[in-house]
């Protein structure tokens, strides 16, 4: 009806993530109608599937969820008292592997509202690119290193000299200088990188 909006009244009950994904699509309709501007234009989004029921997780084992200890009926004394116990380690290691089995994007758009880069589009196709480089060096490990352990290369002691992980945040675009490489120590760009593996 003209002049009518809805949000998942239209695409069905989904999961919270998608019901704010469509809300904030109806929230720019509105406003495009009020405006007299069309409605439909550069909105070629499907909503009435997400890429949870487009992709393939064929490959992908569902596990069961851990259980939540919790305390007996009638033992809570006061209601500072906590009813669930909280998950024991094995646990939460168990759980934690479980969830990030999914990595399916529920297509909420937040990450293009958070992305101070403008580095993410949901429309872009796929391409193809050969680039020419001097040397791709790939030592991955068993485990993550633990820095701490070797005093000798100044972890801990030196401002500049970081872990892996710690350099992939700081090229990351969302990282602490949105993706341009600055030293911690004085934010300066460094003449030199030098990598230990």
């Amino acid at each position: 009806m003209k002049g009518v909006f809805a949000q998942d009244v239209e695409t069905s009950p989904a999961t919270v993530v998608k019901t704010i994904a469509v809300g904030k699509e109806a929230a720019i309709s509105i406003v495009r109608y009020l405006r007299g501007e069309d409605i439909t234009s550069d909105r070629k989004r499907d909503w009435t599937k997400g890429l949870a029921e487009r992709g393939d997780i064929s490959g992908i084992e569902k596990a069961a969820r851990v259980e939540m200890p919790m305390l007996p009926a009638g033992a809570k004394k006061s209601p500072q008292d906590e009813a669930a116990l909280g998950l024991s380690e094995e646990g939460a290691v168990y759980e934690a592997k479980r969830c990030l089995n999914c990595g399916i994007c529920s297509e909420c758009y937040r990450c293009v509202d958070i992305c101070v880069a403008d580095a993410i589009d949901h429309d872009m196709g796929f391409e193809e690119e050969t680039i020419e480089v001097g040397a791709v060096i790939a030592a991955p490990g068993l485990e993550v290193f633990n820095a701490p352990l070797r005093g000798e290369y100044g972890f801990g002691i030196y401002k500049n000299v970081v872990t892996s992980l710690q350099f992939e945040r700081i090229l990351s675009a969302s990282g602490p200088f949105f993706g341009h490489i600055q030293r911690p120590s004085d934010g300066k760009e460094p003449e030199k990188i030098a990598f230990i593996q």
